[in-house]
This record gives C-alpha cells, structure tokens and sequence, in this order.
C-alpha cells in the first residue's frame, strides 16, 4: 500500500484547493501491485467455479461493524450506534443472482458469518488480511464496498474505489451535516439513519440504488424482482 502526492499539490496548490478541483475523484493510495494481481486471480477462479447470471458478477465488499474498543466507554458506546447486524443486510440478498459479496468484516462481529441471511452467500477471506496492505490489496479488485463507519471505509475510499457507508443517525463530525457526498473522498456515498439505531432506510436506499450500479458495472443481468421493496 502506498500513497501518492497529487501533482497539483506538487505544484503548489493546497490540499483544499486539490479537493475543490475534483482531485480527490481519484483517492490518493495504491495498492500493492503483486498482492493485488493475486487477489485478482482468486476472485476470477471463484467466478469460473460459480459463475453468476452467464458473465461476471459484480463484486461487492461488506463490513457491517467496527472494533468495539471497549477500553474506551465513550468509543464503545458509539461503536454501538455505528456497527449493526449481519442480518440487517439480508435485503442484498436479492441480487445475488448478479453480484458475488464479499467479507471485509474483522474481528469478533466476523462471527456472524456463520449464520448469515438465508440466500446470501458471502464469501470470506479475511483471515488472509493480516493489515490495511492486504485489505487494500483486496478491496483494489472489488468493484463497490459497502460498509458502516469505519477504517475500511476510509481505506477503499483512499484507493478511489465506490463505497457506499452505512452511517449512524448522529454521524460522525468528518462526515459534516447533510451531506450523501464527502470533501474528503469522491467516490464515496453517504447513507445515513434518518431515526437512530434504525437501519432499514439506509439499506432500503442502497437496495434501490444497486440495480443501476450493477448494469453500470456489469452485463450481467439484474434480477426482475431487484427494484421492488
């Protein structure tokens, strides 16, 4: 994983006068070439061994919690606020026909993977990430992430690559107010709680978005029943 110093910035421009030109588009990491050309390779022979829909699936990263950081009470008590349940994201399930999901999930909500929404196949490979290098190198091959409020959400979005975040009702303060877009990152999109604890409007939202996001990326086809609630 490496980052790269825009050439505006070289120039001598600031940081803030780069990301109102639209520099951010583009993130500011790299992935580790090799690493990724291994990942590259694993997920082409998963999609020859279970090929979806007659071409290649659409990609799809998911990370639905964060570290609880239980040393910390104020940490903790928002983690619980930022991170939801596996099962919340039973809604993607119908588009597996078109999409092959992905766990970016570590620690102990990775868990939940053993008993995962009924239909959804979630494919998982973490315990080969031993860092944000492996994660990145992964992540640089999926074609959206979709996650809450975390460290991976910050790291695909470095790389440039779409993230759709899942974000609590008092979001975040980087997250400034109002927003479905981010300064700091163009190819992020904001879905945030309109009540708190309440996921279901930010998924609801993601799940009618997707079709698009799949014809865009893929050939494959959306399944007919994609677009209803």
């Amino acid at each position: 994983l490496s980052s790269h110093q825009p050439q505006a910035i070289k120039n001598g421009n600031s940081p803030f006068e780069w990301i109102q030109k639209g520099g951010h588009v583009k993130g500011y990491l790299t992935a580790d070439p090799e690493k990724a050309a291994f990942w590259e390779k694993r997920l082409c022979a998963d999609e020859c061994l279970a090929p979806a829909g007659g071409g290649r699936p659409v990609r799809i990263g998911l990370v639905w919690a964060g570290a609880p950081h239980r040393e910390i009470r104020e940490a903790e008590i928002a983690d619980r606020r930022r991170s939801m349940q596996l099962q919340e994201l039973a809604p993607l399930r119908k588009f597996s026909e078109s999409v092959r999901f992905y766990s970016l999930q570590k620690g102990e909500p990775s868990a939940q993977l053993a008993h995962p929404p009924s239909g959804m196949e979630i494919t998982d490979y973490t315990d080969m990430l031993r860092d944000f290098d492996d994660t990145a190198a992964l992540a640089s091959c999926l074609d959206l992430v979709i996650a809450v409020d975390t460290s991976t959400a910050h790291l695909v979005a470095g790389l440039g690559k779409p993230v759709w975040m899942l974000s609590r009702f008092d979001q975040c303060w980087r997250w400034l107010s109002r927003r479905t877009d981010s300064p700091w990152y163009g190819s992020l999109t904001i879905f945030q709680q309109i009540r708190p604890l309440d996921w279901s409007e930010p998924v609801s939202e993601i799940v009618r978005r997707l079709p698009d996001f799949i014809r865009q990326h893929s050939a494959v086809r959306v399944p007919e029943n994609a677009n209803r609630s």
